[in-house]
Order: C-alpha cells, then structure tokens, then sequence
C-alpha cells in the first residue's frame, strides 16, 4: 500500500474569488510546501509513523 497524506487550509471557503492571485498563489505555494515536507517525512525506507507525520504537518500549518 503506498501512504498518503491529506491536508486541508484550515476554515472557510478559500476560492480563487475570495483572495487576491498574489495572496491566493502564496496560499497554495505554502499548502503544497506542507504537503510535501510531511510526505517526503512519510516515505522512505525508514519513514516516520503517520503519528508523527500528522503532529509535523499540524505545527507547520499552525505555523504559517
């Protein structure tokens, strides 16, 4: 089985409509940064647990 990881940009409804396009790309760029980081700590011979996978992209969404 290949793991995934899913992750949301927190409350209401972020569209293309409601943001700016410079806020909105800086938005996604930082979503998709997310994403990869806790993937990249997923995968791997030695890969993290997915406890640990969550609790990382969780800090780095309530960083940002």
């Amino acid at each position: 089985m290949k793991p995934r990881i899913i992750i949301h940009g927190g409350a209401g409804n972020i569209t293309h409509d409601n943001l700016p396009p410079a806020l909105h790309k800086a938005y996604r760029t930082s979503l998709l940064r997310i994403l990869k980081s806790s993937y990249d700590l997923l995968g791997g011979e030695k890969g993290a647990d997915a406890l640990t996978v969550a609790v990382h992209a969780v800090k780095l969404l309530e960083e940002e």
